[in-house]
């Protein structure tokens, strides 16, 4: 008998789910996502609840949505309506969890890869340990920053964001707090009590209470720290070329690396990434997300995406033919197509539908 996939607990008043497909490192596929949105609408509606925890299997909290199999659903760029569907419902999850009237915490013992990075840094609450990886590599298979990152990433500190979302560099442990992803670090010894202490609480101010106890108040500076000036000039730029141009001019150790990290992905992918960051920037969550499931539709008309997704995952030959692969020969226009609209009004539905009814469902002020 096949295990769920989404594995739910009860104890006094608090819902433990589990992420539950550690051979595919809790990756969210068609059906999670699905089922994840109707529970956690499902556990808001009733009124005893208050207190959701939300974890992953094994290694890894999520190592993000499941690409292969959205490039099986989209192969040869044919649309479809399932995939469709899901892109709507891994929206409207992030906009469930970032605006849900329960107190939810994530605790974030492994891999927090895209979607499980957006889950993550949307989340009230977010506890992470010494194995917690955090990073959004969607450029890296000519995909796109999504799930709110171009809402998140306009909100840390300097280019940050910017220089995370192109480039799908990895920040680990503390550094995850330090960079404004998470909101507790807690060592992976102590998480297993942490979690006990949790299910005990009553009010929120438990919460917050047995989080503080348990957390590291004395973390490491950020590491990224010395490089901060450098990221900032470089991803100040306002498009991929000038970002180029700029780290060719620096240099430094730091600088070469960067450079040619993202000399290997797609030009068509970087261009609508950086875009779609400067876009957000003046955007709140809902029209962030709104935007992203345009970007992420029309994406899959394109060949680069599918590339990736087989070059990476698939064959496993690490070398993506993308097309074009110079920047120089990136038609503007078609970068331009990729925010056409396709499924933000449907969006928008869902999201205003839900920001309009939520006073009516719980009156928890977190």
């Amino acid at each position: 008998m096949t295990e769920p996939t989404i594995l739910i607990k009860e104890v006094k008043n608090t819902v433990l789910i589990t992420l539950n497909r550690p051979l595919s490192l809790n990756a969210v596929n068609y059906e999670m996502s699905e089922n994840l949105l109707n529970i956690l609408k499902n556990i808001e509606r009733q009124k005893e609840k208050q207190l959701v925890i939300l974890k992953g299997m094994g290694k890894s909290f999520c190592a993000g949505a499941d690409i292969v199999e959205a490039r099986i659903k989209t192969a040869d760029g044919k649309e479809s309506e399932e995939f469709f569907k899901w892109c709507l419902d891994l929206n409207e999850l992030f906009f469930v969890i970032n605006t849900y009237q329960i107190p939810l915490i994530t605790l974030v013992n492994g891999i927090a890869f895209g979607t499980g990075g957006g889950i993550m840094t949307l989340s009230k609450y977010s506890v992470v340990t010494e194995k917690a990886i955090f990073s959004m590599p969607e450029t890296k298979f000519g995909f796109h920053p999504n799930c709110g990152a171009s809402y998140f990433f306009n909100k840390s500190k300097g280019k940050l964001g910017y220089y995370l979302g192109l480039t799908g560099e990895r920040l680990k442990s503390t550094d995850i707090v330090k960079g404004g992803f998470a909101t507790y670090f807690c060592n992976s010894n102590k998480l297993q009590k942490l979690e006990d202490k949790l299910i005990n609480c009553v009010t929120v101010q438990d919460i917050t209470n047995v989080l503080d106890q348990f957390s590291e108040k004395k973390l490491p500076p950020f590491s990224l720290d010395p490089l901060a000036a450098k990221i900032n000039e470089c991803f100040s730029e306002s498009t991929i070329e000038g970002i180029f141009y700029t780290l060719k001019q620096d240099r430094s150790a730091w600088a070469t690396t960067t450079l040619q990290t993202l000399e290997k992905y797609s030009p068509s992918s970087l261009k609508v990434s950086l875009k779609q960051l400067q876009y957000g920037k003046n955007m709140d969550l809902l029209e962030s997300l709104a935007m992203e499931s345009n970007i992420t539709n029309n994406l899959y008309k394109f060949t680069d995406v599918l590339e990736g997704t087989k070059a990476l995952l698939i064959d496993r030959t690490r070398a993506p033919q993308w097309n074009p692969s110079r920047l120089s020969d990136v038609d503007e226009e078609l970068i331009n197509a990729h925010f056409n609209s396709v499924s933000d009004q449907f969006l928008r539905e869902r999201l205003t539908k839900r920001r309009d009814n939520i006073k009516s469902i719980l009156k928890y002020k977190l």
